[in-house]
Order: C-alpha cells, then structure tokens, then sequence
C-alpha cells in the first residue's frame, strides 16, 4: 500500500523544471503562479514539482492536432525544396 509521501517520493525542485523542459526558472515560477503546472508550497516558500503530474499536466499545454499537422506538412515536401528552404534561412541568419 502506497503512503502520501510515497506518492511525493519525486519531487523537482525550481530548477530541476526548467533544466528538464530547457525553460528558465523564473518561467516554471510564472507557471506555477498560473496554476499551469501542478506544485507543493512548501512553509519556506520554496516549491516542489510531482514529476509525474508534471508530464500529466502538459499535454494540455500544447495543440497536440496543430503541432502533428505541421509535421505532416512538412513530410509532404520534396526533400530538394526543403534542403534549398534550409539553405536560404540559414543565409537569411548568417546576414548573407
């Protein structure tokens, strides 16, 4: 039988968050104050993540059909026209 702490047995830290979504602090901060993303307060302030309900709690942050329907875009063009694609951002960016 699991107890209460074994359900907490993960907890992330702040900083463990964001190096893990390759965010930065003060954004998983944002989050939590926006009730976006599951956390205990704990009495100094500091928060704790359940890694488990983080990863539950994601999904709903993202358009699941808009990200897949870009992808299947992308999967329809010739693999020539999109080198040349990549090839012409890559000189937009270099300035060239």
């Amino acid at each position: 039988m699991r107890t209460v702490i074994d359900q907490y047995e993960d907890l992330l830290t702040v900083p463990e968050v964001a190096r893990l979504l390759r965010v930065a602090s003060s954004t998983v901060r944002k989050w939590i104050g926006r009730g976006q993303i599951p956390y205990l307060a704990l009495p100094n302030g500091d928060y704790r993540v359940p890694r488990v309900a983080l990863f539950r709690a994601l999904p709903s942050n993202v358009d699941a059909a808009a990200v897949l329907a870009r992808v299947q875009r992308l999967a329809s063009v010739p693999e020539g026209e999109l080198a040349e694609e990549i090839r012409s951002v890559r000189q937009v960016r270099r300035g060239a």
